[in-house]
């Protein structure tokens, strides 16, 4: 390749051209970006669209640390847990509560109970949920608790 100096900037014409591409790149990247996005809905994760695109040179690629399996076990064990405690929760009559704290107390040492955790856990680390999500929710008291972790 022929190497010519760009009179303005003192580069090379081939060292120009990939700053243009890379320009370029970025800007049609951008572009597809907002278009991605769209106007009235959600914001969409660039990665459901380009897959991992963490190669680009100069981009923070930095990422929260994703939930570990006991991190994801535990928020799992916790999201039942607390649907058992809602449900007790919202009975009015005290005799039916009761009942409903023995069911519940008998319900957290089956194997379906266990079963359902380890489907969560599977699931919390099939979303790539993040350490810090994990950990909000294993510590969730109400429904409004676990909407602030999730963000929804």
């Amino acid at each position: 390749m022929i190497r010519t100096r760009n009179i303005r900037s003192g580069e090379s014409f081939s060292r120009a051209a990939e700053n243009s591409v890379q320009f370029r790149a970025t800007s049609l990247l951008g572009a597809l970006l907002l278009l991605a996005c769209g106007g009235g809905g959600e914001a969409r994760d660039p990665s459901d669209i380009f897959g991992e695109f963490s190669d680009f040179e100069g981009a923070d690629t930095a990422r929260a640390p994703l939930a570990d399996q006991a991190s994801c076990r535990r928020a799992a064990e916790r999201v039942e847990e607390l649907a058992l405690e809602l449900v007790v929760a919202e009975e009015a009559d005290p005799a039916e509560r009761q009942k409903l704290e023995a069911r519940a107390r008998a319900e957290r040492s089956s194997a379906a109970f266990r079963e359902r955790v380890e489907h969560g856990a599977e699931e919390c680390l099939g979303r790539e949920t993040t350490a810090a999500e994990a950990s909000c929710i294993a510590r969730v008291k109400t429904s409004a608790d676990l909407e602030r972790c999730t963000g929804n």
